[in-house]
């Protein structure tokens, strides 16, 4: 018999979708990168050469960078009634439009159907993680 934390749980997040899970990259939460110091990673990537360019993007065509059993449903429920999500802190995708860092505000902004700001960086997404991991200051963390 499920408790009752457990139903209201279930009925909180039921319906929330994630865009184009069959997609996604394998990767724990835990091993992916966290950007913490965004001045060094932008200084970072323009001594590398590496190109980046901030746009809005239609969630929906975005696809999971981690594996998507390490994505938290009650928190996304809960950045989806946040109506300034998709301009609060911009997402970090790939090249290939792999989610970098965000997946929570991009899985929120998908079943809101709104688009969000990103930092679209001109790198395949297994190069950017293998750049990103090369680093000191990207942090990588487990579910919260």
């Amino acid at each position: 018999m499920r408790d009752f934390n457990q139903w209201l749980f279930e009925e909180y997040t039921v319906g929330i979708e994630i865009p184009n899970a069959h997609l996604a990259v394998s990767n724990r939460r835990a091993d992916m990168p966290k950007l913490y110091d965004i001045a060094k990673f932008v200084a970072d990537l323009g001594q590398n050469g590496i190109g980046m360019d901030v746009r809005m993007v239609d969630p929906k065509t975005l696809k999971p960078g981690q594996s998507v059993e390490d994505i938290d449903m009650d928190k996304v429920s809960g950045m989806m009634e946040h109506p300034n999500l998709t301009l609060d802190a911009p997402l970090y995708i790939s090249k290939d439009l792999f989610v970098v860092d965000g997946h929570h505000r991009w899985v929120a902004a998908a079943n809101n159907n709104v688009p969000i700001l990103a930092n679209h960086i001109n790198m395949m997404f297994h190069d950017l993680i293998e750049f990103l991991n090369g680093l000191q200051y990207p942090l990588n963390k487990d579910v919260e």
